[in-house]
């Protein structure tokens, strides 16, 4: 009689040690494939939440560029801003383009200006009500008397973020909507309220009897050391402060003639996977890109507005 073997001969077990072997390679092939996907679409989706912070951020200022400054905009002459004795703003909006590392505004192509940074003068309402008390009209270098409504006094006026003391400054001015001029904040006492009309305005302005008082604010923006930074003028241009990481460029895009601006943001979410990253196609083609963009796993945010004011 023949004897049956009970054990595993060696070939079998060579093959059942190849194919386990076969097999574990191929889990940490896939278990690393999967570790590499999860952190390839985590610094995507940081790069992309980095986007949107930024495009939320400037739609809160973007939506109110030139509020309360409508005469300003339709009669240029009526500019109160940049000159003597006043805040040098230039415009509501400008566009700037930068070269080693200065700003020098961008020139209009084909009714379009291009650039990497921006700078525009926004209306923030105060929740201030005042009331007529003096003339219906006042001339240039005229003031006018209002009265604080809903109990507010003069110290309710500082605490919204106006200012008293300088014409040089822009926080001592404001917006009235209403009338689509800035006025200077003159005097305050009380509910008592004393607004000046530049004397470098071409015409007088009528007032209705009843405004809100709005901020205006300057601020300029730009990408430096991949971060969003930005700067506030109000009797001189304040230091840049950082706003959000991991920016590495803006693209500006503004068309006055349909009032509409259009923002790209390039954003960095962590190294990029093995071989780099390409240009995304969603960048435009005239935008800055430089080659060590593609170190990092990018994610392209866009928005347009229409500035209804500006």
């Amino acid at each position: 009689m023949k004897r049956q073997h009970k054990a595993f001969t060696l070939v079998e077990l060579l093959l059942g040690v190849f194919f386990a072997s076969v097999l574990g390679i191929i889990m940490l092939t896939w278990q690393g494939e999967l570790l590499r996907e999860f952190t390839r679409s985590s610094a995507w989706l940081l790069a992309y939440e980095r986007g949107q912070r930024v495009l939320a951020f400037f739609e809160t200022k973007v939506l109110h560029v030139g509020l309360g400054l409508s005469a300003c905009r339709k009669d240029a002459s009526r500019w109160p801003f940049g000159r003597s004795g006043v805040p040098s703003v230039p415009r509501i909006l400008t566009v700037y383009r930068e070269k080693s590392n200065k700003m020098s505004p961008a020139e209009e192509k084909d009714g379009v200006f291009r650039g990497t940074c921006i700078a525009f003068l926004y209306g923030r309402p105060s929740g201030l009500v005042v009331k007529r008390t003096g003339e219906a009209s006042v001339d240039p270098g005229g003031r006018v008397e209002f009265s604080l409504l809903s109990n507010n006094s003069a110290t309710d006026i500082l605490k919204t973020g106006f200012y008293f003391g300088s014409m040089n400054n822009l926080t001592n001015w404001c917006a009235l909507p209403l009338a689509g001029m800035p006025f200077y904040i003159d005097f305050a006492s009380g509910r008592k309220l004393f607004l000046s009309l530049a004397s470098t305005v071409s015409a007088s302005v009528d007032i209705p009897p009843v405004n809100e008082l709005c901020l205006l604010r300057y601020e300029r923006f730009r990408v430096m050391n991949k971060k969003l930074y930005f700067q506030r003028l109000e009797a001189a241009w304040s230091p840049f402060f950082p706003r959000e990481e991991g920016v590495l460029a803006l693209w500006v895009e503004w068309r006055p003639g349909i009032r509409v601006l259009d923002l790209w943001v390039l954003t960095a979410g962590g190294p990029a996977p093995l071989g780099g990253s390409v240009r995304p196609l969603e960048w435009p083609e005239d935008a800055p890109w430089r080659n060590d963009f593609t170190q990092h796993t990018l994610c392209v945010s866009r928005a347009s507005w229409r500035l209804e004011n500006a």
